[in-house]
């Protein structure tokens, strides 16, 4: 997931260790951006999970265009 969220190539992402479940890692952005529940995860649709790290990154492009320049 990180490799493909930084636009890198998912074939050279390490292996997940056998039995490594599935939505780990979608359970893990949830729990550490938004404190939610695997059971919460488990609620939203496929669609509507792929856009929250969209919309972060978003708010996170508005903020540096709102932000004054830097003096250099």
């Amino acid at each position: 997931m990180i490799f493909s969220a930084n636009n890198h190539d998912p074939k050279y992402a390490p292996a997940e260790p056998e039995g490594f479940p599935e939505k780990m890692w979608l359970y893990h952005w949830f729990s550490e951006n938004k404190g939610w529940t695997p059971r919460q995860v488990d609620e939203l649709t496929l669609e509507e999970a792929q856009w929250f790290p969209i919309l972060k990154d978003a708010q996170g492009d508005a903020g540096r265009q709102l932000s004054p320049p830097d003096d250099d």
